[in-house]
């Protein structure tokens, strides 16, 4: 949402009649409640798993831009920001980090540079994708499409993440289990 923003900026604002600064103001307060959410939520995510956090955020997070689309004052604008800043630390800042810290050690390097790109691809595409919706379809369409796209997340978030390997019956990285010991020597 953080780049494909920059391409709606302007035709927002000229729509709602609002100041640069009005639209971008809810990115900050955005920003400000997923960072303060964050803290409190870590030591529950390292106890439980990101699993139940990444999807409720997901889902949360589709609906907050899905809902985007339909805000005509500002106070709805600021209450979806908000909602979306919330929902942030599950699916962008801390559950993924979890998740990659538990399933990675000696790979862990690796897993959070593809993590990173990742986000950073996503933005690059969904930006040149947003600039050739805007126009054609709206700002309205771009943020119900991205909504859209964020929920498509939600079912194979809860399908696929849990805690840690050990609950599978893995080790982190893929490795193999070490091969048992002999009876006579445990």
């Amino acid at each position: 949402s953080g780049w494909v923003f920059g391409i709606l900026i302007a035709p927002m604002g000229s729509e709602l009649g609002w100041t640069r600064s009005e639209i971008v103001f809810a990115i900050t307060i955005s920003s400000l409640l997923g960072g303060l959410l964050a803290a409190p939520l870590g030591p529950i995510v390292d106890r439980y798993g990101p699993r139940v956090l990444m999807t409720t955020s997901l889902a949360t997070a589709g609906t907050a831009l899905i809902a985007l689309s339909f805000v005509q004052e500002k106070w709805q604008y600021y209450l979806v920001w908000a909602a979306f800043g919330l929902a942030s630390p599950g699916f962008f800042q801390l559950a993924p980090v979890v998740a990659l810290a538990n399933w990675f050690v000696r790979r862990r390097p690796l897993a959070f540079l593809l993590f990173t790109f990742g986000s950073a691809m996503a933005g690059i595409f969904l930006t040149r994708i947003a600039a050739w919706l805007e126009p054609q379809y709206g700002w309205r369409f771009v943020w119900v499409a991205m909504g859209a796209l964020i929920w498509l997340l939600v079912p194979l978030t809860w399908a696929t993440v849990r805690r840690r390997p050990e609950d599978l019956g893995l080790l982190p990285d893929g490795d193999a289990a070490p091969p048992a010991a002999p009876a006579g020597e445990a």
